[in-house]
Formats: structure tokens, C-alpha cells, sequence
């Protein structure tokens, strides 16, 4: 599984959300690298400075320098759920 942190170079505080979701992912338990992704935009007219991108979807924007905290929540589940997606034994076997 991917895990990107997607910004533009308006964003300022890159530091400060790689921190956040370093966060979530050591909550998760999950043995994942976050990969850091110098863009020109998030996606098509979007005014998002950054973003997180889990196997190339972009699945969460951060629209303010200043993420609210229940960020860390949010991403935690996302990044649990599509853990649980790429490691069910029934997926994987095409059951």
C-alpha cells in the first residue's frame, strides 16, 4: 500500500501534517513508508495546498495550514480500512 503526502508550493506547513500523519500511521500499527509529493496542484481546480493519496487515490484534502484535530482520527481510519481491504484473505484469494 502507498501512502503520499501530496502538497503544492503555497503549503507551509508540510512539517507540521507529515508529523500528523506519521502519527496516524504508527497508531494504525501499520508497517507503511509516507512518501513526500512536490506538485503544481491537488487536482483540478482545487484550492487545497495538500493532500494524501493512498495508492494514487486521493482520498483526503487539507484545505487550511491549521488541521483541525481530528485529522489524525480521519486518516487513521482511512488508512485502516484500505489496510483491511489489501489484506483480507478473502479478497486475496478472489472469493
Amino acid at each position: 500500500m502507498r501512502v503520499e503526502l501530496v502538497y503544492t508550493p503555497e503549503c507551509t506547513s508540510v512539517p507540521k501534517l507529515l508529523d500528523m500523519l506519521e502519527v496516524a500511521v504508527a497508531e494504525a500499527g501499520l508497517p507503511l513508508a509516507i512518501e513526500v509529493v512536490r506538485t503544481q496542484s491537488i487536482r483540478e481546480q482545487s484550492t487545497s495546498h495538500a493532500g494524501i493519496r493512498i495508492d494514487g487515490l486521493l482520498v483526503s484534502e487539507i484545505t487550511s495550514d491549521r488541521p483541525e484535530p481530528t485529522f489524525v482520527d480521519r486518516v487513521w481510519e482511512l488508512l485502516t480500512g484500505k489496510w483491511r481491504e489489501c489484506t483480507d484473505p478473502l479478497r486475496l484469494r478472489g472469493d
